[in-house]
C-alpha cells in the first residue's frame, strides 16, 4: 500500500487554538495561465492528482483498450481511477462480460497491473451500478419494508408488525450484477454479501493491487429490517405497540409529543443499525485486506456526520451547478473532526447540459469544493470507449463527459496540474476551525412527519429551515472557521488528549441527556460552550423514562448556567474572536491548514466576476509570508509594510499563502501582467488551422480579421467541434533581460494555450485572458506565436441530432438531459467559438 495513503481508523483531532496578534498582507494578482510543474512544486503523489470515475459499459472492454485509456489519463494527470461497471451498449451484447467472471477478474486485474505500472491507484465497487445487491440474495436477506396490520377491538387499536420484501433492485447494473438489494440494517446480509464478493475478487486479484472500496450514495428506501423489533427490544426503547402509530397516518388521537418521542426512537434505532450493521461490519471486512473505505453518506437514513466518520474517506458529491457549502461541510467536518487526512467529491454531476461546461466553469466548482474541505476530487467521469467507437464515444448518462473525445480535454492537463497542487497543500498538516457547530439531529429524528427520513445532499425535510442552518450560515457570512459536530463525536471529545475549540450551540429543542452530560463535562476541562438561545428550553428526546431524564437536564442545565458553563451567545460574538472574519467585507473565501512545524496555510478565492482586492489579517509570527500561485506554478514573497497591505485576485482567481515561523530567504512573488499604454495590436493576417475534431476537418485558411468560426462563411463550421491553431508575429527590436511582455488575448472562446516560439507560454480558461510571456521565450527580430483554441463540444452534438445521428446506443437509462428527459440537442443554439480578440501586446 503506497505510504502517502491514509491509515484506517477513528481518531479525534482539533484545531491549533489562536490567540495571536494579528497583521495584513498584500500581493498582486497573477494571470491565469497554466504551466507544468516547476521546480518550487515537488511532483505530486497519484493521490494529490485527480482521479476519475472509469464507467465501464457492460465490461465490453479488452486489455488493449484498457492500456490505452490508462497511458492516456497518466499523459493528461490523472492519478487514479475508480472503476464502476455499468448497463452495456445496445447491439454489443457479443463483447459484455459477466461481472465477477473469471474473464472480469483478468480484465480488473490487467487495468490494476497497468495503474501500477504507470504510477497510478484503483478504487473498486464491491458490485456494479450502485446499490448492493445479486440475484442470489435469500429471502432472509433481502431489503424489507415495513407491512402494518391494524385492528380495532372494543375501541382499541391493535397492530401487527410484518416485514414484507423491497422489489429494490440494483440501479443501473452491469452484466451479471442485478439482482435484488440486500437489507443494509442487517449484519449477516451485509457480510454474506461481501464474504462472496471478497472471496472471489481477492482470489484472482493481489489486494496490494487495490487502494479503496467504494460505496456511491445512500439510495436505498429501506424503512426497516427483518430483526428491527428484536432491536427494539434489546436496546432498551419504546416497545409499546402504540409506537406503530407513527406509521398509521389515519390516526388523529394519539398526543403529539408521544408521536415525536416515538418517532425519535424509531429513527434512532434505524440509524444504530446502519451505523453498526453496515458501517462497522462494510470496515472490518475491507480492513481485513488492507483496504480503505470510500463511501457517500448523503441520502442515508442515518446521522451524516456519523456515517462519514465510519468512512476512511468520506465523500460528498456536487450535484448540479448549485453551490451550498453548508451541505458539503458535512463530509469535510466528520474528517476534520475525527483526524482523517482525505475528504474526497465525486465532482462536476450535472455540473451544467452535457458538454456545456467549460474549464472556467469546471475551475470555479473545483474552488467552490475545496472551501468546502474537499481535498481529492473524482472527475464524474470518464467512460471507457473503444478508439473505434463513433464519436462521441461511450458516455454516461450523468455526466460533465471528460473523456478525450470532448475537446477541452486538450486543455485539462493545465487545470489537472492546478488541481494536484492545490490538494497537495489541501492534504497536508491538518484542518483549522474557530469553532465545532453541534448538529442537533434530534429535532428532525421527532419533528418530521412519516417514517422515512433521508438525509439527501440537498437538506430538505432535516436541515433547510432549521436553526442550524441559520446559525451556520451566519458563521460563514461572517468569515468563521467551523466544522459541524455530532451527538457520538461530542461523546469522542471526552476522550481526545487534543482540546477543542468553543462549541457553538445553534437554536435547536430537543438535547440527548448524554449529550448535555459531555458538553458539561467539556465545559468543566475549559471548553468555551456558547449557545444562541436559551437552554433552560431544552427537552430530551424518546419516550423511555422521559420524565426523569428532563429531570436530570433541567438540573444539569441550571447548574451550568449559573457557573458559568454554559453561556449564551451571539454569531457576533464569536466573530470577535475569530482571525479571518475579513471575508465577511469581501468576495474571498479561504479555508485554511496548520502545519507541524507552526506554518499556517491559506487558499484563498475570490468568488467574484470582478477583480477585487481586500485586506487580510495574518498571524506576526511569521519570519517569511510566501505566496503561491497554483495556476502559473509561480512563487515568492510578498511584503508586509506597516501591518496593512491589500491582496488582489482577478475574477476568480485563487492563490496561496504560507505564513512560516522560519524560513529561508526566497525571491520576491513576480508582478502580475498587466497592459499599460505602450501597446501593440496583432492586426495583420492570421492563419487559421484546424488541427482536430469534426465531424469534417477543413483546411486551413487566411482571415483578414478575427471572426468566430461560425461567421467565416463556411457552414460546416457551424457544426464544427475540436481544436484551432491561430499564428501570427510579432518583432522586437532587442527582448529585455528578465522583462516580460503581457499579453492579452481578448475575447475567446472557451480555453486557449498560448505558444511564443513554439514555447508553451500558458492556458487561459477566465476572461481576462492575459497571459505573460517570459524573456526566455522571446528572441531578437522576428517572433512567432501560436494560440490552439479548444471549442466546446455542443455544436457537434447539436449536428449529431438535426441530423437524426443514431449516437444514442445505451442500455437501461440511455442518455437523458439535466432534467431526465429524453436528451436532444436539435434546437440547441449555435455557439460561437474560436479567437475573437483584440490580441494586443504590451511591453
Amino acid at each position: 500500500m503506497p505510504q502517502e495513503n491514509i491509515t484506517p481508523g477513528f481518531t479525534f483531532r482539533s484545531s491549533i487554538s489562536s490567540g495571536l496578534k494579528w497583521l495584513s498582507l498584500c500581493a498582486a494578482g497573477a494571470a491565469l495561465c497554466g504551466l507544468s510543474y516547476a521546480a518550487d512544486w515537488p511532483e505530486p503523489t497519484s493521490t494529490q492528482k485527480p482521479w476519475t470515475r472509469w464507467w465501464w459499459h457492460g465490461s465490453a472492454v479488452n486489455k488493449q483498450e484498457i492500456t490505452r485509456e490508462l497511458e492516456e489519463f497518466n499523459r493528461i494527470g490523472l492519478g487514479g481511477v475508480e472503476i464502476t461497471p455499468i448497463y452495456g451498449v445496445q447491439g454489443l451484447e457479443a463483447l459484455e462480460t459477466q461481472f465477477l467472471s473469471d474473464e472480469w477478474l483478468e480484465l480488473i486485474e490487467h487495468a490494476c497491473l497497468e495503474a501500477q505500472r504507470l504510477g497510478m491507484q484503483v478504487d473498486i465497487v464491491p458490485g456494479t451500478g450502485w446499490r448492493l445487491g445479486h440475484e442470489f440474495v435469500p429471502e432472509s436477506e433481502r431489503a424489507v419494508e415495513l407491512k402494518l396490520h391494524k385492528t380495532v377491538t372494543d375501541g382499541h387499536v391493535h397492530y401487527e408488525i410484518e416485514p414484507e420484501l423491497s422489489g429494490e433492485r440494483v440501479k443501473r447494473p452491469a452484466p451479471g450484477g442485478s439482482g435484488y438489494t440486500i437489507d443494509m440494517l442487517d449484519r449477516d446480509a451485509v457480510a454474506n454479501y461481501l464474504d462472496r464478493f471478497h472471496q472471489t475478487f481477492f482470489k484472482k486479484l493481489s489486494p496490494n493491487l487495490v487502494r479503496a472500496v467504494f460505496h456511491d450514495s445512500w439510495e436505498y428506501e429501506t424503512d426497516w429490517s427483518h430483526r428491527f423489533e428484536k432491536e427494539l427490544i434489546e436496546r432498551g426503547r419504546m416497545t409499546s405497540p402504540q409506537m406503530y402509530s407513527i406509521f398509521d397516518t389515519e390516526r388523529s388521537d394519539i398526543p403529539q409529543e408521544d408521536l415525536e418521542r416515538w418517532r425519535y426512537d424509531y429513527r434512532m434505532t434505524l440509524e444504530e443499525l446502519l451505523l453498526e450493521n453496515f458501517s462497522d461490519t462494510w470496515g472490518q471486512k475491507t480492513h481485513a485486506y488492507h483496504l480503505f473505505t470510500r463511501n457517500q453518506a448523503h441520502g442515508s437514513i442515518a446521522n451524516l456526520l456519523d456515517v462519514y466518520a465510519k468512512t476512511d474517506i468520506p465523500e460528498t458529491e456536487i450535484f448540479g451547478d448549485s453551490q451550498d457549502f453548508l451541505m458539503h461541510k458535512f463530509s469535510s467536518s466528520a474528517a476534520h473532526v475525527t483526524g482523517k487526512k482525505l475528504v474526497s467529491a465525486e465532482s462536476y454531476t450535472w455540473l451544467s447540459e452535457h458538454w456545456t461546461s467549460d474549464l472556467a466553469k469546471i475551475k470555479q466548482a473545483t474552488d467552490y469544493l475545496f472551501l468546502c474541505g474537499v481535498n481529492h476530487l473524482f472527475y464524474h467521469g470518464t467512460a471507457y470507449s473503444p478508439e473505434n467507437a463513433e464519436w462521441p464515444g461511450w458516455v454516461f448518462y450523468a455526466s460533465t463527459q471528460l473523456n478525450n473525445r470532448n475537446p477541452l480535454w486538450n486543455h485539462l492537463p493545465a487545470l489537472n496540474t492546478y488541481i494536484a497542487r492545490v490538494q497537495a497543500e489541501l492534504q497536508s498538516g491538518h484542518s483549522y476551525a474557530d469553532v465545532y457547530v453541534y448538529s442537533p439531529i434530534a429535532d428532525p429524528y421527532s419533528e418530521v412527519p412519516g417514517t422515512k427520513l433521508r438525509q439527501n445532499i440537498d437538506g430538505k425535510r432535516w436541515f433547510k429551515g432549521t436553526g442550524l442552518e441559520r446559525t451556520s450560515q451566519a458563521l460563514w457570512d461572517a468569515g468563521v472557521h467551523f466544522d459541524f459536530i455530532s451527538d457520538r463525536q461530542i461523546q469522542g471529545l471526552l476522550l481526545s488528549t487534543q482540546t477543542p475549540p468553543t462549541i457553538v450551540l445553534p437554536s435547536l429543542k430537543r438535547i440527548p441527556l448524554h449529550t448535555a452530560k459531555a458538553l458539561d463535562q467539556l465545559a468543566r476541562q475549559g471548553v468555551p460552550i456558547l449557545s444562541v438561545e436559551n437552554p433552560s428550553d431544552w427537552i430530551v428526546p424518546g419516550y423511555k423514562e422521559h420524565e426523569q431524564r428532563q429531570a436530570q437536564l433541567d438540573a444539569l442545565v441550571k447548574a451550568a448556567l449559573q457557573s458559568g458553563r454554559f453561556v449564551r451567545g451571539t454569531v457576533q460574538d464569536i466573530a470577535e474572536l475569530a482571525p479571518d472574519t475579513w471575508q465577511a467585507n469581501s468576495s474571498f473565501r479561504c479555508i485554511r491548514r496548520i502545519h507541524e512545524d507552526g506554518t499556517q496555510s491559506y487558499f484563498i478565492v475570490n468568488r467574484s466576476a470582478d477583480s477585487e482586492t481586500a485586506t487580510l489579517s495574518l498571524p506576526t509570527t511569521a519570519d517569511t509570508v510566501r505566496r503561491l500561485d497554483p495556476w502559473t506554478g509561480e512563487t515568492g514573497a510578498v511584503s508586509v509594510e506597516d501591518g496593512a497591505l491589500a491582496l488582489s485576485l482577478a475574477p476568480y482567481q485563487s492563490t496561496i499563502i504560507k505564513v512560516a515561523p522560519k524560513s529561508p530567504a526566497v525571491s520576491r512573488f513576480p508582478e502580475p501582467a498587466a497592459i499599460t499604454t505602450n501597446t501593440i495590436e496583432l492586426q495583420s493576417k492570421w492563419r487559421l488551422s484546424f488541427l482536430e475534431g469534426g465531424p469534417t476537418l477543413p483546411a486551413a485558411r487566411t482571415l483578414e480579421k478575427l471572426l468566430p468560426i461560425t461567421e467565416l462563411g463556411n457552414p460546416d463550421l457551424q457544426n464544427f467541434a475540436g481544436l484551432l491553431a491561430y499564428e501570427n508575429s510579432f518583432r522586437l527590436s532587442k527582448p529585455q533581460a528578465d522583462k516580460a511582455i503581457a499579453i492579452d488575448l481578448g475575447e475567446l472562446s472557451s480555453s486557449a494555450q498560448l505558444f511564443v516560439n513554439d514555447t508553451l507560454v500558458g492556458t487561459s480558461i477566465q476572461a481576462p485572458h492575459l497571459l505573460s510571456i517570459p524573456a526566455s521565450a522571446l528572441k531578437s527580430g522576428k517572433n512567432e506565436i501560436r494560440v490552439e483554441v479548444a471549442t466546446l463540444a455542443t455544436n457537434r452534438i447539436r449536428h449529431l441530432d438535426r441530423t437524426e445521428t443514431p449516437w444514442r446506443i445505451f442500455k437501461d437509462i440511455n442518455l437523458v438531459n439535466i432534467d431526465y428527459r429524453a436528451f436532444d440537442a436539435s434546437d440547441w443554439e449555435i455557439d460561437a467559438f474560436g479567437l475573437i480578440g483584440p490580441v494586443v501586446l504590451s511591453q
